[in-house]
């Protein structure tokens, strides 16, 4: 494919702007993220200044962000894509319609948790499948920057993820935690939140240490629903 000037110019507008979203999204750092999937901090600010990295390397940033590698036509974006709109709801009751109340995983939620719902349109957007989330609040995020003590993610349970490098939300030494996990064939491998501490792997004789709860589909903070219930 040759590319025209103006074409060029919106594929590396197109790329920014996904990278851009998908860090604040997953609360990353440009330096982290250009570190994990090159070993260097020079990608993500070639993208920022208009240069385009080779296919691979995009491909590559693209698959660690959870991002789609698509740039043909512009597509419409669905409605109601921006937030989950998270609702805190009281133990006895039922999710207010366009929600689904999502069951806390094991280990995963704090004493007196109250109930959370995600909106079925934004998960529907995202492609989550029901059947396979769970909500978590991590007692720890080791991944760059801050969340609150109010965390809470959403996992997606599915085993058939747990391949290559990603976020992922796990219990280890009876702490849950939310950080960044690397699926190396037998070995998996826990990356600390500081880049310059050495990962630890698990191998199949510590496998017992580390116990996987899903790959972290939202992270953010809850937010109380103050509409009515019905």
């Amino acid at each position: 494919m040759i590319l025209t000037n103006a074409k060029s110019s919106e594929v590396a507008e197109r790329i920014r702007d996904a990278v851009e979203n998908a860090l604040v999204a997953r609360n990353l750092s440009a330096r982290r993220a250009s570190m994990d999937v090159v070993g260097h901090d020079g990608l993500i600010r070639d993208i920022r200044a208009g240069r385009i990295p080779s296919v691979d390397r995009v491909e590559a940033l693209f698959e660690y962000l959870g991002l789609e590698a698509y740039f043909g036509p512009r597509r419409e974006r669905p409605r109601d894509q921006g937030s989950p709109l998270i609702a805190n709801l009281r133990a006895e009751d039922d999710a207010p319609a366009g929600y689904l109340t999502i069951p806390w995983a094991e280990a995963g939620s704090r004493p007196g948790s109250a109930p959370v719902a995600f909106a079925r349109s934004w998960l529907q957007a995202h492609e989550l499948i029901p059947d396979f989330l769970q909500a978590a609040h991590p007692a720890a995020v080791d991944i760059d920057g801050t969340v609150g003590d109010d965390s809470l993610a959403l996992l997606d349970t599915r085993s058939a993820l747990r391949s290559g490098h990603g976020l992922w939300c796990y219990r280890m030494r009876g702490q849950v935690r939310v950080g960044r996990v690397t699926f190396a064939g037998a070995v998996t491998i826990v990356h600390a939140a500081d880049a310059n501490e050495p990962p630890q792997l698990i191998d199949a004789k510590s496998a017992a240490n580390l116990g996987i709860l899903g790959k972290v589909a939202w992270l953010g903070q809850s937010i109380p629903f103050k509409g009515k219930v019905g």
